[in-house]
């Protein structure tokens, strides 16, 4: 599963080695799980995709981007405002 930013961040250097450097500009990001694609714009419907969890680099070839987040929760809301 790829999720698709609105706005391009960065991620910090792995704290271990110099395997993992800084990926900067990263607009996607691999949550695994299959080749679903989860998009952070406004949905027709005006909700949301709120993804939570821990960025971290991927550990092997089988991982769809250099960046992956480890997730704990998904949902989907309203905006407010």
């Amino acid at each position: 599963m790829i999720l698709t930013l609105a706005h391009p961040n960065s991620v910090a250097a792995g704290e271990v080695d110099d395997l993992h450097p800084a990926v900067k500009n990263v607009t996607e990001i691999d949550l695994g799980g299959g080749a679903l694609r989860v998009n952070q714009r406004k949905n027709a419907d005006g909700s949301y995709v709120i993804v939570i969890g821990k960025l971290c680099h991927a550990h092997t070839v089988h991982h769809l981007r250099d960046i992956m987040m480890t997730v704990t929760s998904i949902s989907t809301t309203k905006k407010n405002g």
